[in-house]
């Protein structure tokens, strides 16, 4: 994620190289691999609140195609949510002579 946002990984150590500094007494490059993680967060967050963030997956991916999913997707798209209120309000217009025939209130 850091690439596809253009955020450096300059001094940032795997957990196994941080064990290793803490071994060795490097409290230095700990300290300079923790400033940058925690930069790292920052920026990551900073994007995601300005919703630019890039990322690998796809809408299906993160939100699932349920129907719990496909609304988070239309609700997310302007677009998508004018085409789906303009198929509500038609089924709705279409099958209001059948609900009255079934309920008897024509």
């Amino acid at each position: 994620m850091s690439h596809l946002n253009s955020i450096s990984t300059k001094d940032t150590l795997t957990g196994k190289e941080e064990a290793v500094a803490f071994e060795n007494k490097d409290y230095l490059k700990l300290h300079m691999s923790t400033m940058r993680k925690v930069e790292m967060i920052d920026r990551i967050l900073n994007l995601l609140e300005q919703d630019n963030t890039k990322i690998e997956s796809k809408k299906t991916e993160i939100y699932g195609i349920s129907f719990l999913g496909v609304i988070e997707i239309v609700r997310s798209l302007p677009l998508l949510l004018i085409i789906w209120s303009i198929i509500i309000f038609i089924l709705g217009a279409a099958m209001e002579p059948v609900i009255q025939r079934f309920f008897g209130t024509s």
